[in-house]
């Protein structure tokens, strides 16, 4: 949904153009793209570490194509799995741990068939939560930057753009060329923080808080199995963490 999102902003820029009575290839000027795109991701390489930048590129493929999920489906699945072992034991575990899609809560099942004690199986847990969320704040972190800087890099073209204007002052076409291009370059600043980079650290917000609830529910719920929980009071202990993080 992020890239249909960003491709109908784009699309409603050019045609914004259109209805201006504009001609879109005036959108493109190639000392904004150069100064602008270029210089954003130059100042992200000097301002973070090689590791940082390689994981916040490979968060945008969660960004743009996340599987769309839920604390509630997680948590009526881990349910579904307490009634299960109530029923038949903890047999059933290796079977629900290759159905389940979820790669958290396929590993936690899969401790407790391996008979891990419950202390060890959530000290586990809880550092792979806390991994998790660390990475997603470091990208967080990088594209933050990277926000903050490309509107700053849009002034920066346009003045650029500026200078041969001015120098040419006595020659209308290139004062007025000098002008648009310049225009251009701060609406490309404007576009890639606001349209790109801003919404990308939105989601990854949202992301960030999903997979704290999680792996929290995960965390619990298999606690609650193992000891033997019965599964409504393990569901109000689950709906407790929904509701209230």
């Amino acid at each position: 949904m992020a890239f249909f999102g960003t491709l109908i902003v784009l699309v409603v820029i050019v045609l914004g153009q259109l209805v201006a009575g504009g001609d879109p290839i005036d959108l493109f000027q190639i000392v904004g793209l150069v100064i602008v795109f270029g210089g954003s991701f130059g100042i992200l390489i000097v301002g973070n570490r090689s590791e940082d930048l390689v994981e916040a590129v490979g968060l945008l493929k969660k960004v743009f194509f996340s599987s769309e999920s839920s604390s509630n489906k997680i948590q009526t699945e881990i349910i579904e799995i307490a009634k299960l072992v109530r029923r038949d034991g903890l047999l059933v575990l290796d079977k629900k741990a290759a159905e389940t899609d979820d790669p958290l809560l396929k590993r936690a099942l899969l401790y407790i068939t391996e008979g891990m004690e419950s202390k060890d199986i959530r000290a586990i847990l809880h550092e792979e939560e806390k991994s998790q969320v660390g990475k997603f704040d470091r990208g967080i972190t990088v594209w933050e930057g990277a926000a903050s800087v490309a509107p700053a890099l849009g002034i920066v073209a346009a003045v650029i753009g500026l200078i041969p204007a001015v120098s040419a002052i006595d020659n209308p076409k290139i004062l007025v060329d000098g002008m648009k291009g310049s225009l251009v370059s701060l609406v490309y600043g404007m576009v890639l923080a606001n349209v790109f980079f801003s919404p990308w650290v939105q989601k990854l917000r949202t992301l960030t808080e999903f997979n704290f609830i999680r792996g929290k529910l995960i965390e619990e719920g298999v606690a609650g199995i193992q000891e033997g929980q019965s599964p409504a009071a393990l569901d109000e202990r689950l709906k407790a963490i929904v509701n209230y993080g």
